[in-house]
């Protein structure tokens, strides 16, 4: 079996850009102090955190993110989803984005099946994004997603030092087998100006 790298967005994504001018300096300090998570493809036994000796981005793996699709299948597993609560200490006047995201894992998607991945951010202010793999589609995989910021300019600042990402995923149609599963996922954070 080959591990094929995605580098690619799959399906459609409405993305704003961000302009360089609303990026903190690297000067500005920031860390991530806690991380917690929950939802149906991250409980707490099977999944593990490690932020960065930076404080600047964190890794989770996970075991049993698996979204599963065909006969016998329980309809509860044919998605998952995770929400995952950054505490994140930064000085006034920036806010915490999640920068390119990397997720892996393995898919075994059939002839015409589509699984999907959903991401989202509470705080973020934007529709969720969505990315797509078409079977027939049988291999390891490696993906790199850019988080929706919002409508730039005059960026509000936020009374609160927390941050929540969602990961949603879903295999479709249900009758035809297939799995979908997530074994790790990457999310560094930048710094934006905003205006308190």
């Amino acid at each position: 079996m080959h591990t094929y790298l995605l580098f690619a967005l799959l399906g459609a994504s409405a993305v704003w850009a961000t302009p360089l001018s609303v990026l903190a300096p690297r000067a500005v300090a920031f860390s991530i102090d806690t991380v917690s998570y929950y939802g149906s493809g991250c409980a707490q036994q099977n999944t593990e955190s490690k932020v960065s000796s930076d404080g600047h981005s964190v890794k989770l793996t996970f075991q049993g993110f698996d979204a599963q699709a065909g006969p016998g299948i329980k309809a509860t597993d044919w998605r998952k989803n995770c929400n995952i609560v950054l505490t994140i200490s930064h000085p006034p006047g920036y806010r915490p984005f999640p920068d390119t995201e990397t997720y892996r894992g393995f898919a075994e998607i059939a002839k015409g099946q589509t699984g999907t991945f959903e991401f989202g951010a509470t705080e973020l202010g934007a529709a969720a994004s969505t990315h797509r793999i078409k079977g027939r589609y049988s291999s390891n995989y490696e993906l790199e997603h850019t988080s929706q910021s919002g409508p730039t300019g005059n960026l509000v600042c936020l009374n609160n030092n927390k941050l929540t990402i969602s990961l949603k995923t879903a295999i479709n149609p249900t009758h035809l087998v297939g799995l979908l599963a997530v074994t790790e996922y990457d999310i560094p954070i930048k710094l934006l100006k905003c205006v308190l």
